[in-house]
């Protein structure tokens, strides 16, 4: 995506933007890949960095959107579940941690950062009164309130229904993700669906199925409890109670230099797209995460971003080369529109076998100048998305 250059560019980008998100999360039908919708995003991002008093209210970086509640009631939240920052390589990660520092008056001396697995799935809000699970909600965004998920969430693999340690508080909250792993995902998703749909679509049934909600799984990251202070000593203390933590990828000590940061991140995130390929669950990136509570609020957020914490998205892993045989297209039951998909020789990537793609839109689609019987290279995206990147030249494939 190249750079915006004034406004009239910024407000239309805006629009494509929003439409995208309204293919996304109202009709689960999303027509570009993640690496595409990213480029806008990251565009949109800094052109509002650079031009504060342009940003429009309505823009996707100041907006949340949480999934169809599918008629289920809402249960009132004490503080809203947002989202994060995406960014994209280790000085705007940097940047961004400095940033939050200057304007929290926050020392470097002690200032720690946790890095997590970032987990793609339906974010979830658990509330134990006096130690005993009673609410639970889905869904993220700015308003105060989620969509009941009690039902489901007790039939969920590691949300443990008592937790004894707690049966003297009135309120413990524990925010996490709900995830299919790529094993039980291989073995009960369904064809042109992600990790992520198939989580969600579970979790937003009005009614639990009891044999679906045991294929997913809840990863906690976040403890809200009076007297606890340190992230990642709150999330050993839920893998003693039983919850299924995912564990913690490193640490950043904020008393370095800026030099030195930008190092050890780059360190953190190379290990980190390696060790991916082995890891049970889809994840798109790292979560970098003040480490002391305390410092949140001080931090502060906007109607979009909890501001104490960033998310650093990975570059697609798998990629290969295919022969293109022609497309089809599909008809969207709800929108009636056309979608073109493109149909090529099965490749094999990350243990799936994929022969066709989405390529979006008939103007998206021609863009690409396929030809039949042309090369083209595919990636994988988000552990099952399968994309077309475009036409290979022979002297490329060579």
């Amino acid at each position: 995506m190249n750079k915006i250059e004034d406004f009239d560019e910024y407000r239309a980008l805006v629009d494509v933007v929003r439409m995208h998100d309204y293919r996304y999360f109202g009709l689960n039908n999303p027509t570009i890949s993640d690496e595409e919708y990213d480029a806008m995003y990251f565009a949109l991002q800094e052109y509002e960095e650079q031009h504060a008093d342009e940003v429009l209210p309505d823009s996707p970086t100041q907006q949340c959107y949480s999934e169809n509640g599918n008629g289920k009631r809402t249960v009132a939240r004490r503080t809203a579940c947002l989202s994060m920052k995406k960014l994209h390589d280790d000085k705007a990660v940097v940047k961004y941690l400095r940033a939050q520092q200057r304007a929290a008056n926050i020392g470097s001396v002690g200032t720690m950062v946790a890095v997590e697995w970032k987990l793609d799935g339906e974010t979830v809000s658990l509330v134990y009164r006096q130690g005993v699970l009673a609410e639970a909600t889905y869904g993220h965004g700015k308003e105060l309130f989620g969509n009941d998920c009690l039902e489901h969430i007790k039939y969920v693999q590691g949300v443990p229904s008592e937790v004894s340690a707690w049966s003297q508080y009135d309120r413990v909250e524990v925010r996490g993700e709900v995830i299919i792993s790529l094993e039980e995902f291989a073995r009960y998703g369904k064809a042109g669906k992600s990790p992520r749909s198939t989580s969600n679509g579970i979790m937003a049934k009005k009614v639990a199925v009891k044999d679906e909600c045991k294929w997913l799984e809840f990863h906690p990251f976040r403890l809200i409890m009076d007297g606890v202070t340190s992230h990642m000593l709150a999330m050993r203390a839920l893998e003693c109670y039983g919850f299924k933590t995912y564990g913690l990828v490193s640490a950043l000590d904020l008393d370095k230099t800026d030099a030195e940061l930008e190092q050890d991140i780059e360190d953190i995130v190379c290990a980190a797209e390696v060790e991916r390929e082995a890891l049970p669950y889809p994840t798109d990136g790292l979560v970098f995460k003040f480490d002391n509570y305390d410092h949140y609020e001080r931090i502060g957020q906007t109607d979009h971003d909890a501001k104490y914490n960033c998310a650093f998205k990975f570059r697609p892993v798998y990629k290969t080369v295919t022969t293109y045989r022609g497309y089809h297209t599909t008809v969207g039951e709800k929108t009636g529109k056309i979608t073109y998909v493109a149909d090529f020789d099965d490749v094999e990537m990350n243990g799936h076998r994929f022969a066709h793609a989405n390529c979006g839109s008939e103007r998206t689609f021609l863009e690409k100048a396929l030809v039949p019987g042309c090369k083209i290279g595919v990636s994988l995206h988000g552990d099952v998305i399968v994309c077309v990147d475009g036409k290979m030249e022979e002297e490329s494939i060579q």
